[in-house]
């Protein structure tokens, strides 16, 4: 199974934390993985709703509108 980047993130900050600091944490990257979790089902809904217009709709589009990156 593939890590999510939360996950990864989060593996990669909480070896550095102290045990004080990753308790403080911890709640935070809780709602950070289900705000994760509520994106990617999001994306995939969308993703069968325009599955008819592909020519007109692409991931790049779908992330600018998304998340304004």
């Amino acid at each position: 199974m593939e890590k999510s980047a939360v996950d990864f993130f989060w593996d990669k900050i909480a070896s550095k934390l102290s045990f004080e600091q990753v308790n403080e944490f911890l709640p935070i990257f809780e709602k950070a993985n289900k705000m994760f979790g509520h994106q990617i089902k999001d994306a995939f809904v969308g993703g069968l709703i325009n599955f008819d217009n592909t020519d007109d709709y692409d991931s790049e589009q779908y992330f600018k509108e998304r998340y304004g990156k």
